[in-house]
């Protein structure tokens, strides 16, 4: 490969195809792309640029995309990302020199026709390099999808894997080489009804299934066997776990393809599993430990919050019950290897590795494939954004955003996932040690700010806050400079910075957080701190927050304050049924104090008469 790579840059400055001969300066440029390409090329074990088609594009895509528009190396432009995209594009129209080099010649443009900035274009990443979230139209079906696998499916597949290891531990002590049969005899008529608790969820397995495949060599229909068809099943169900432990943690793939099944706990959970109580002991918080990689020379132990539950509970949250699943998806082949690892690599062409040697460590780029494959198959999403495909970049952004104010259109479950993992962040100041990550969550708790108060001080979104109104005047002058809602966002930022406010979000009501006038820390502890940097956790109520000039009722709190009225309105006309009225003019009062919180966010009259 190094002296391929030699010859393809001698070339550049002879005779360069897609124009004038390289200079100095061009040759050391794409010295530096073709040298990470070739990296990748080694990593993925590919030997000659012959070998470069479009899915083997798609995996360098990946590659390329998550290290180079990653928030924990350096920003680079959109041109330069795009630029290392091209490489592959520039081989190819290259190669046409080389016919005397038959591995040095690449068929066909490994992009497609595409070029490197329309990649960046199509995949959303903006001009300073970063990965925009996952969209709220995918992320939404795509997670409650994924959970529905994870907590119901995962019953029938996991049945169906136990009767496989079941069926080879049988045939493997045959004399015969020809396992297949008799273990595709056994798995057809199989059913996936929730292990016979619900209506069949999806056709049994077939003796011959008919299913249509796309590759560089275009489309066709190929015949599945029972084993082949269980192991897409069990492949769509590692998606699943995937997507909801990368999803709701924001780890990495490198990360988690280091966790740990083995050895189990005392409590049954996966190694990489640890629970503690929260700070002032009130709950219990499960956290995921594995190693960091990106970033560091070696790896180093990390762990990420996976969520959190009532002490004495026994609620385990979404990516935890991911694990738990993945833990025994691969119990059969951990023991057939001896290793350790909560995923492994075990399809084979056949269906399954049953050798030792054949049973090998997950590829980041195999999480990926898998993640995606699971919404192709699986999930219904907008038509404009079918292209779409996810990277763990992404899913980190997302996260980020959910943590300081999650999505009210997600399932309850996720909701109340992020509420805990927001309520953890105001208890304690330790959120794991994935320093980047905790960085990415301050940046958006800030972005979140600004884009809140902007849309709120223009009238865009009604709101009820103290803070806001004190703020409006002074930002209105800032912002009128400017037209554009990035640039406002951004004055907005830089003012809410100098002011030390950020969002710390709750289900009544927000936080734009000022040590000065923080009414949790004043009634608690008698006094102010400019040390402290958030509300007391323990000390978050209605009637604390809402006399709090802190406190901001926006949109996204309208649910919580129209239940909360009518809740307050039956309990007023019930004292009064019952003649308590001293009672029934409490009430009454803080009824009239939703109220009033409803109609500040634009609740119709008639809901509330």
């Amino acid at each position: 490969m190094i002296g391929a790579g030699r010859r393809f840059l001698a070339s550049l400055r002879i005779e360069n195809v897609t124009g004038t001969k390289a200079s100095d300066l061009t040759l050391t440029l794409f010295g530096d792309r073709l040298r990470f390409f070739t990296h990748w090329m080694y990593a993925e074990g590919y030997s000659h640029y012959r070998e470069i088609g479009t899915q083997a594009f798609s995996s360098y895509q990946d590659y390329a995309v998550s290290i180079l528009a990653d928030e924990t190396v350096e920003k680079r432009t959109l041109t330069t990302i795009a630029a290392y995209l091209d490489v592959p594009r520039r081989l190819y129209q290259q190669s046409s020199l080389f016919h005397s080099i038959p591995d040095m010649v690449i068929a066909a443009d490994p992009l497609g026709g595409e070029t490197g900035r329309s990649i960046c274009k199509r995949l959303n990443l903006d001009d300073f390099g970063s990965v925009k979230p996952v969209p709220d139209e995918i992320a939404r079906p795509v997670i409650q999808e994924a959970i529905q696998w994870v907590d119901h499916f995962s019953v029938d597949i996991l049945n169906a894997i136990e009767l496989q290891s079941f069926l080879f531990r049988r045939v493997a002590s045959w004399n015969s080489n020809d396992y297949t049969k008799p273990i595709n005899t056994g798995l057809t008529g199989f059913r996936f009804n929730i292990g016979g608790r619900d209506a069949e969820w999806r056709p049994p397995l077939v003796a011959s299934l008919p299913v249509r495949v796309d590759s560089e060599h275009g489309e066709r229909i190929v015949q599945q066997s029972p084993l082949q068809q269980l192991s897409d099943l069990t492949e769509d169900l590692v998606g699943a776990c995937g997507i909801t432990i990368h999803g709701l943690t924001g780890l990495r793939s490198s990360e988690g393809a280091s966790l740990k099944a083995l050895p189990l706990s005392e409590t049954g959970l996966p190694a990489c599993i640890e629970i503690r109580p929260s700070q002032i002991g009130l709950n219990e918080v499960f956290y995921i430990k594995g190693k960091l990689t990106k970033g560091r020379k070696e790896p180093v132990d990390c762990e990420w919050v996976a969520g959190m539950r009532p002490r004495g509970t026994d609620y385990l949250p979404p990516p935890v019950r991911a694990a738990i699943v993945l833990t025994k998806v691969y119990s059969f082949w951990r023991a057939l290897s001896g290793t350790t690892d909560l995923w492994l690599s075990a399809k084979r062409a056949s269906g399954f590795a049953r050798r030792t040697h054949t049973v090998t460590r997950v590829q980041t780029k195999t999480l990926l494939n898998h993640e995606n494959n699971f919404i192709r198959r699986h999930v219904a999403i907008p038509d404009k954004l079918r292209s779409w495909r996810i990277n763990r970049a992404q899913w980190r952004k997302k996260f980020s955003q959910d943590v300081i104010k999650s999505d009210p259109d997600a399932i309850p479950e996720v909701q109340l996932h992020y509420q805990h993992l927001s309520d953890h962040l105001i208890e304690s100041a330790y959120f794991g040690n994935d320093a980047k990550l905790l960085q990415l969550i301050e940046d958006e708790a800030m972005n979140q700010a600004a884009q809140d108060v902007a849309r709120m001080i223009f009238g865009e979104q009604p709101y009820q806050s103290k803070v806001v109104d004190q703020l409006a005047a002074a930002l209105k002058r800032l912002s009128l400079e400017s037209n554009d809602p990035e640039d406002i966002a951004v004055t907005i930022r830089r003012e809410l910075a100098h002011e030390g406010i950020r969002i710390w979000s709750g289900t009544h009501g927000d936080c734009f957080y000022r040590w000065e006038s923080a009414l949790c820390h004043i009634r608690s502890k008698g006094k102010v701190n400019l040390t402290d940097d958030r509300p007391l956790f323990a000390d978050r109520s209605n009637d604390t927050c809402g006399s709090c000039s802190n406190y901001i009722v926006a949109a996204r709190h309208r649910p919580y304050w129209l239940s909360t009225f009518k809740r307050r309105r039956k309990g007023w006309q019930d004292m009064l049924a019952a003649g308590e009225l001293l009672l029934a003019e409490a009430m009454h009062q803080r009824m009239t104090v939703a109220r009033n919180y409803c109609l500040a966010l634009r609740v119709p009259a008639d809901e509330l008469s």
